[in-house]
């Protein structure tokens, strides 16, 4: 059944896998994703380029040397020619014959697990209404609204987003600076996003408070240290992207901790 929903806990961040378990698998690939449920994380993260022909794919950049032996710009190829590349065996040869997966295929396997999914959009000139509008049918059909978020560093390209699937949640991912563009957003009324994305170097709780009191989450990335994960808990961050499958275990203490002070309490 597509669509499962899941229950976010805010005592505790979700933890998604950045570009699923790269630490194990192939980045943006099956094989990634189904690492990432094994290890226990809450979700993962995955971006999305468009083929010559307008496919979306999972993938990180815009060059097939990224994951595979060959090389070639993705946004000038076929889907077909994309299809024929081995994503697996220059990670490992134990993956020999993984393949770029499409969003669809990557959405089928994810529909039918509880992960969250962040779906990072990676446009380019010219094709950001494609992009959009090819991810939110994607999202539209596997009916995952209560589990998905759609980001980006293109506050156009999540307008689109918006206008074209209202239910989909949206997240604008910020580099330097985003306490000071999140109050000028605010000011102007020009931020309609549930998400804000900020870098973990620039994250402040003044941020995630400001972000909460005007209903927004907060999603920091990438973050690979049990100190960044404890800082994001203590100022309250809805979500984390991180390569370190260990901090799911850190995760796994703190839950016990805090049911043992509850229980005592």
């Amino acid at each position: 059944m597509f669509g499962k929903q899941i229950q976010i806990n805010h005592a505790f961040p979700l933890i998604l896998a950045h570009r699923g378990a790269r630490k194990y698998a192939p980045e943006n690939t099956i094989a990634a994703f189904k690492k990432a449920k094994e290890l226990g994380f809450d979700g993962v993260e995955l971006d999305v380029v468009l083929t010559y022909d307008k496919t979306p794919v999972v993938f990180h950049g815009t060059d097939l040397s990224l994951t595979t032996k060959s090389h070639g710009l993705i946004h000038k190829m076929l889907y077909k020619d994309v299809l024929n590349q081995d994503a697996g065996e220059l990670f490992d040869p134990r993956f020999k014959g993984e393949k770029i997966p499409t969003l669809a295929e990557a959405l089928e396997y994810l529909a039918n697990t509880n992960m969250f999914i962040n779906i990072e959009l990676k446009p380019r000139l010219g094709d950001g209404d494609w992009i959009a509008r090819t991810v939110v049918e994607e999202i539209n059909y596997f009916c995952l609204y209560e589990r998905v978020l759609v980001s980006s560093f293109s506050p156009f390209i999540l307008r689109h987003v918006s206008k074209l699937s209202p239910r989909i949640p949206t997240a604008l991912l910020l580099g330097p600076n985003p306490l000071l563009f999140l109050k000028f957003a605010l000011g102007a009324n020009l931020l309609k996003l549930s998400h804000i994305g900020p870098v973990f170097s620039y994250t402040s709780k003044g941020l995630v408070e400001l972000a909460h009191k005007n209903g927004i989450k907060v999603l920091v990335w990438t973050i690979n240290t049990r100190q960044e994960l404890a800082k994001c808990v203590e100022i309250g961050v809805d979500m984390v992207v991180t390569d370190e499958p260990e901090l799911i275990m850190e995760k796994e203490t703190r839950w016990k901790e805090w049911a043992k002070k509850t229980a005592n309490s």
